[in-house]
């Protein structure tokens, strides 16, 4: 239960600060919400790729799965570095 509990804080936490970043960025410009969606999704990709790379190698049979995220992370890699996932504006 103490478990159970100090994961749900964390979790408030998390999405607490996370709110409170994201009423922050409300306030800057055009070009710099720009610039911190593309760093967001260049971080995106990259969790996607190492989770996926980790659990190609430490599951046998999950090959599939993972496969498939470490494809997905290259996605938004490259789709992020065309400026494809950039707004239309």
């Amino acid at each position: 239960m103490e478990k159970m509990s100090f994961i749900m804080i964390v979790l408030f936490l998390f999405v607490g600060i996370a709110h409170f970043v994201s009423l922050k960025v409300i306030d800057f410009s055009v070009e710099k919400k720009n610039r911190l969606r593309r760093i967001f999704f260049y971080f995106y990709g990259m969790i996607y790729v190492v989770f996926g790379v980790i659990q190609l190698v430490y599951t046998e049979n999950q090959v599939n799965s993972s496969s498939l995220q470490i494809i997905i992370g290259v996605v938004f890699i490259v789709l992020n570095y065309l400026k494809k996932l950039d707004p239309k504006e």
